[in-house]
Parts: C-alpha cells; structure tokens; sequence
C-alpha cells in the first residue's frame, strides 16, 4: 500500500512513481470497480503556499 495514498468515500489517489511523487501523475481510482478513472499532476512554477496542478477525469465521472 502506498504511503501517499489519498482516500475519499467513492476514490483513492496514487502517486504512479512514489521515488518522485512531484513528477509523476497520480492515479484516480474507483473504489468500487477498482478501475482507473483519471488521474492528477503536478505541474508548473512550485511557489512557497501554491502548487499548481491539472485534474482529468473519464467523462461518465465528471461533474458529479
């Protein structure tokens, strides 16, 4: 089990590379089907108080 692991009622959340959690994207993952249904990265200029980041999600799971 990831030591970076994220929990929420319906998802988790991954890192894909523990070894640089910064750089790689972070699978989302139902729990129930236990299948991948987006993920989240980090990305841009890293400011004391920000980080900036990108979110995506497959289709049938977004705006619920």
């Amino acid at each position: 089990m990831s030591k970076y692991l994220l929990k929420a009622r319906e998802f988790t959340i991954s890192p894909t590379n523990e070894s640089d959690i910064w750089e790689s994207k972070w699978n989302i993952v139902h729990k129930e089907s236990e299948k991948i249904i987006g993920w989240v990265s980090f990305e841009g200029h890293k400011e004391a108080g920000t980080i900036p980041f990108s979110i995506w999600l497959e289709e049938g799971y977004r705006d619920r």
